[in-house]
């Protein structure tokens, strides 16, 4: 069983990477800092639907009973429909998706476009 979770987790990783570069896609480059909200969240979550979706399906259960104040909405879809729906959200006026798992080709695009934001400001002040 260990062995059987630590494959799910090691299938998982890339997609956590995947999540957190594309989180910064959903919030402006110049948005300020704010302090965590005592409002329940929901964060809507577009995924190609692939044999990994019922994994993360699984294991999103799981954090949403350690964050009772944090729901996760999948939509999960075709990969072929994916990449309209997405360059959709991005130009909207209010996006659709909180957070993107993309695959890797688009993020250049995507970069290029002015869709995603760097992280690092994130990473160097969760870790203090």
């Amino acid at each position: 069983m260990k062995t059987q979770l630590r494959s799910i987790y090691k299938l998982f990783a890339p997609w956590l990477l995947v999540v957190a570069l594309v989180l910064s896609a959903c919030a402006p480059m110049t948005a300020p800092a704010q302090p965590p909200s005592a409002q329940p969240v929901t964060l809507t979550v577009i995924m190609e639907q692939v044999p990994d979706y019922d994994i993360v399906a699984e294991l999103t259960k799981r954090f949403e009973a350690e964050h009772p104040d944090v729901r996760i909405r999948f939509d999960p879809m075709p990969y072929d429909a994916m990449r309209d729906k997405i360059l959709t959200s991005f130009l909207a006026p209010q996006a659709t998706y909180d957070v993107i798992i993309v695959d890797n080709p688009w993020m250049d695009e995507f970069a290029k476009a002015g869709f995603l934001a760097p992280l690092d400001d994130y990473i160097t002040n969760g870790a203090s």
